[in-house]
């Protein structure tokens, strides 16, 4: 089982206890988790909301707006507000966790209404690939900020269930 996984099923563990033969224990994964979250603090929030805690993005968003303002301002010396920060960011983590188009539900076609069938012309929202872009909704001056937190993200959350193995000792 991979460790996002084990993650998501221990967080929800009714026994935490630890047993010294093994460092597989829930408790030794949440323990490794905590631990691993100083090293990467986004991947480890992510992994927390897709583990299924309601209040995890509202802070998730603040640091990522937070990465923002200071991204914006070290970069350019661009003063971003706050609002349009906490916005970009909130649109881009619904992005990550559901990139799929809303308009074509994925499929990159369209329904036909009052059918099971798919239109023959490609969706016009995402062009036939099924997934949105995050940088739609977002000001063409601003997108260079956008791919900036998009590749952060990604990074982070490509850090998280490593580090957390690597706490652990290896044998996760």
């Amino acid at each position: 089982m991979r460790t996002v996984d084990r993650y998501a099923v221990a967080v929800h563990s009714h026994n935490l206890r630890s047993d010294a033969r093994t460092s597989a224990s829930d408790a030794d994964l949440l323990a490794a988790a905590g631990l691993a979250s100083k090293r990467s603090p986004v991947g480890l929030a992510l992994m927390r909301i897709n583990a299924g805690d309601p209040h995890e993005a509202a802070r998730l968003v603040e640091v990522l707006a937070g990465m923002l303002v200071g991204k914006a301002w070290h970069s350019d010396r661009e003063k971003l507000p706050r609002d349009e920060a906490r916005t970009m960011a909130a649109q881009l983590l619904a992005w990550h966790l559901d990139r799929s188009c809303p308009h074509c539900a994925g499929r990159g076609f369209p329904k036909v209404n009052g059918a099971p069938a798919l239109g023959s012309n490609p969706c016009r929202h995402c062009h036939g690939t099924g997934r949105r872009d995050p940088q739609d909704a977002v000001p063409h001056a601003r997108r260079w900020l956008v791919r900036w937190l998009q590749a952060e993200l990604e990074r982070e959350a490509g850090f998280a269930a490593p580090a957390v193995e690597r706490t652990l000792g290896g044998d996760a």
